[in-house]
């Protein structure tokens, strides 16, 4: 009794037909327990998946645990020395104790199989013959190279010796006496006049700036155009910028973004004019009146966005901590508490409450949060209103849109 069929895959191997015999018998049969004489198969099937998966014939490794975990069958793999049933050979060998007359014939019947199968599949002695004959050559080369390298005589080694000298450093002073850049009024930044570079004095890059060379920026008749790029902290704004300097901050013409500290938007591809935001047009607008953008929050140029809080029931937010009330709007604690009541109401347990309509936010409130997500996301320092974040003006702001959308139907 046995059967025989061609190997799953392209290579037909003795070691890959071992394991593809058990694959075999998980498929079709419910032992749980096999014999084989393939102590590689054995040692590699008791260290489990995580080995076998790893190795030769893995494919087959894997369909074989898959097939014992999807018919929940639990396998026991022992090994058996092959060939027991010669006398000659079975005397050279220790036989496990719980080997029987059964398994030696088993073991010898698959061998016979085996036998009359590759009698069947035998390849011609014409294909077979260069194949053998190249590795006999190979052995042949083999074996003569481990021969001269052995004949070889011995080479002492000598290890390397590190270079322990140590490496003099050139002290910041003396870079700074000796950098080609002209510095004007030092506070806490290194700004060059000719180049309009710069770099904080406690940037790991400060060194690297020093010791660069100084190309001198091509300013416009204008005054106020720069022609090519500029970097803070060793951070380059990107070439498809059009950069203007106003009171030592760089905007750009076209997208409206801006720097004087540090690049965020700026060191990325310009986004162009028509993807402008509403922050950038504000920006430009105040660059037309020769303001630097940063300082809008300190002068009478109105943004109409809230900066300061009116009274202990309003609240508002600025971008750089530096608010003023002239061009805040009120938006009080009503607009944000739960149905619109009053504070000091919800604090009441015993007393019936009956609040009031809710009252509406400004008109321009969505907008303003609007502007406040964009000046987070271009790195700016942001004081929401209270009650308000990032995640939740994002969501107050498609709830309004929605309530628009719904609005504009029922007047259909």
């Amino acid at each position: 009794m046995g059967c025989r069929s061609p190997l799953p895959g392209k290579i037909q191997t003795v070691p890959r037909s071992e394991v593809a015999a058990v694959l075999v018998l998980a498929m079709h049969l419910e032992y749980d327990s096999v014999v084989s004489d393939n102590l590689v198969f054995v040692d590699a099937f008791k260290k489990g998946y995580d080995f076998c998966r790893k190795i030769l014939n893995s494919d087959i490794y894997i369909e074989l645990f898959r097939q014992l975990r999807d018919r929940r069958v639990c396998m026991s793999v022992y090994w058996i020395p092959s060939h027991l049933d010669d006398p000659d050979k079975a005397a050279k060998v220790e036989i496990p104790s719980w080997v029987t007359k059964h398994h030696v014939i088993g073991n010898g019947h698959a061998d016979r199989l085996v036998r009359a199968s590759s009698k069947d599949y035998d390849l011609d002695i014409d294909v077979a013959k260069p194949v053998l004959d190249h590795l006999k050559l190979v052995g042949r080369i083999q074996r003569r190279i481990a021969a001269v390298v052995c004949e070889m005589p011995h080479r002492p080694r000598t290890k390397s010796r590190k270079d322990t000298t140590p490496v003099s450093r050139v002290s910041l002073q003396q870079l700074i006496d000796n950098t080609n850049h002209s510095f004007g009024e030092v506070n806490f930044f290194y700004k060059c006049m000719a180049c309009l570079h710069s770099c904080s004095v406690s940037s790991p890059a400060l060194r690297q700036f020093l010791q660069q060379e100084c190309v001198s920026c091509k300013i416009s008749d204008a005054g106020f155009k720069v022609h090519g790029q500029v970097s803070i902290n060793g951070v380059p704004t990107h070439p498809s910028h059009a950069l203007m300097c106003i009171g030592g901050c760089f905007c750009c013409s076209k997208c409206g973004f801006y720097g004087d500290k540090k690049f965020v938007k700026l060191r990325h591809s310009c986004v162009g004019p028509l993807s402008r935001t509403h922050h950038g047009n504000i920006a430009l607008a105040e660059a037309a009146q020769g303001v630097a953008p940063f300082k809008r929050f300190n002068v009478n140029v109105s943004s109409d966005r809230a900066v300061k809080a009116r009274s202990t029931r309003t609240a508002a937010s600025c971008s750089r901590g530096a608010p003023l009330g002239n061009e805040a709007f009120p938006v009080r604690i009503e607009h944000f508490h739960p149905g619109g009541q009053h504070v000091s109401s919800a604090l009441t347990h015993h007393s019936p409450i009956i609040a009031p309509a809710p009252s509406l936010p400004p008109s321009g409130f969505s907008s303003n949060l609007a502007d406040l997500v964009d000046l987070q996301d271009a790195g700016e320092p942001v004081v929401w209103p209270t009650g308000f974040s990032r995640s939740t003006a994002i969501e107050f702001m498609e709830d309004v849109k929605l309530a628009l959308g719904i609005g504009r139907l029922y007047k259909q």
